[in-house]
């Protein structure tokens, strides 16, 4: 199986040429702010690939796919959520095209287990799938199954390709996760939301790759990554093609 990953094109996908592949994976954040020109723009592009097999997750520019960022909107313009736009424009269309989208789930292809979560922690407000570090943020870990092959969340696990430059910040991947990870081991983790960790780690059973495309001032620099995978795990990952 050849995995194509790619995360963080934030509006700006039509800049990169995308390699071929059996799955393609995004892992996040491709909007700005989830209007609904941005998801309709992102999908038309999206689900034109040729890829056989396109899973994506949400990530936390992606406010209109969280769901009390929803209700909010519902709320306020005095709709059915049935009648909510975003239903038609992304959730119906990434049903009917065959793609998955993940949302703290999974889905099997080809004997491979995928499993997905748009969530990370808790920074300023206004962001969507925000869950505070610790026992809540756990708790969304907790439900990766242990059978997980290809591990797919928005942000890092922590010390993993999480370095953030602004402000000295340090390390801004997530402890619990990496916790999880340490017990599920699985082969792949894709992550992207710190975009100048940008590139690969391997850490004991488990190859790391942060697939931003954009980097910390939003340039459209980095290459997609292709990684190579049988019943055994890994067998070659690269970002040159």
């Amino acid at each position: 199986m050849r995995i194509v990953a790619i995360s963080d094109t934030h509006t700006m996908e039509r800049n990169f040429h995308i390699p071929e592949g059996d799955v393609l994976v995004h892992c996040g954040d491709f909007t700005y702010r989830g209007r609904q020109d941005e998801i309709t723009d992102f999908l038309d592009w999206f689900l034109d690939l040729p890829h056989k097999n396109k899973i994506l997750i949400a990530g936390n520019h992606d406010v209109t796919l969280e769901k009390n960022h929803r209700d909010d909107i519902v709320s306020l313009l005095g709709i059915e959520d049935s009648e909510h736009w975003i239903h038609e424009c992304f959730f119906k269309r990434v049903l009917e095209a065959g793609a998955h989208y993940l949302e703290n789930s999974g889905v099997t292809i080809d004997g491979v287990n995928f499993w997905g979560s748009p969530v990370t922690p808790t920074f300023g407000i206004g962001w969507a799938f925000n869950e505070d570090r610790g026992a809540m943020i756990a708790r969304t870990w907790e439900k990766i199954p242990e059978d997980t092959d290809v591990l797919i969340t928005h942000g890092p696990p922590r010390n993993m390709r999480d370095w953030v430059k602004y402000n000295n910040s340090g390390n801004q991947g997530c402890t619990n996760l990496l916790d999880r990870i340490s017990v599920v081991k699985p082969k792949l983790s894709l992550f992207g939301h710190i975009h100048e960790g940008y590139g690969s780690t391997q850490y004991k059973e488990t190859i790391f790759i942060n697939c931003s495309l954009l980097d910390d001032e939003y340039y459209p620099i980095n290459y997609p990554w292709i990684i190579d995978m049988d019943e055994n795990g890994v067998t070659d990952y690269t970002n040159r093609f």
